[in-house]
């Protein structure tokens, strides 16, 4: 009861309440248990709801940054949903708008550059793990993720370079030793590119 009949309301004069994840906001749902017949179904169900789900969440997002514009974690949590709903582009103008309001962050550039990578645009991501990387140098996870995008552009030597840098920073970092492996392959070094 956000309305002047409640005492207890922290607002007054009382404003209205829309959606929203935090405390003040209208977080009420209704939610229906369903039991299903097997597994399939249950897989069918999931791979159905889920998209429904993060759409409305989507919405929501999008209603409460029209209040708070420069909130960078809702830009990054926009974002997040939607590279969980394959839309590429569009998370890249959340992580986009989050780099511009914190362009010191490295993480922010990492997050830019995965979303960039995920829309198909190698050339840009690189240039986002490079400010990542002026920020933040010694990152595996920066450096592993620019040797993915360098060998989408068949730039093997720079994309091996990487994942040395990053492996020498973290030796037993299995993503990094997963990927150099393939770029050996692609590189027909085939003896390099077992890992014991």
């Amino acid at each position: 009861d956000n309305s002047s009949d409640n005492p207890s309301n922290p607002t007054q004069p009382p404003q209205r309440v829309v959606w929203g994840q935090r405390s003040r906001d209208e977080m009420g749902d209704l939610w229906i248990q369903i039991l299903t017949r097997d597994a399939r179904d249950l897989d069918t169900l999931n791979r159905q709801f889920r998209p429904k789900s993060l759409a409305e969440d989507v919405i929501g997002y999008r209603r409460i940054l029209e209040e708070e514009p420069d909130s960078v974690a809702l830009h990054d949590d926009l974002a997040a949903l939607y590279l969980e709903l394959g839309q590429g582009d569009n998370a890249v103008t959340q992580f986009a708008a989050s780099a511009k309001l914190r362009p010191e962050s490295a993480a922010a550039h990492f997050n830019l550059g995965l979303a960039l990578s995920v829309a198909g645009r190698p050339d840009d991501a690189i240039a986002e793990y490079r400010q990542a990387l002026a920020l933040k140098p010694d990152d595996p996870q920066t450096l592993s993720n620019r040797g993915i995008a360098l060998r989408e552009l068949v730039r093997l030597d720079d994309s091996l370079a990487c994942y040395e840098r990053a492996l020498k920073l973290r030796p037993k970092y299995a993503f990094a030793w997963s990927n150099r492996g393939n770029t050996l392959q692609d590189l027909l070094r085939y003896d390099d590119a077992r890992w014991d």
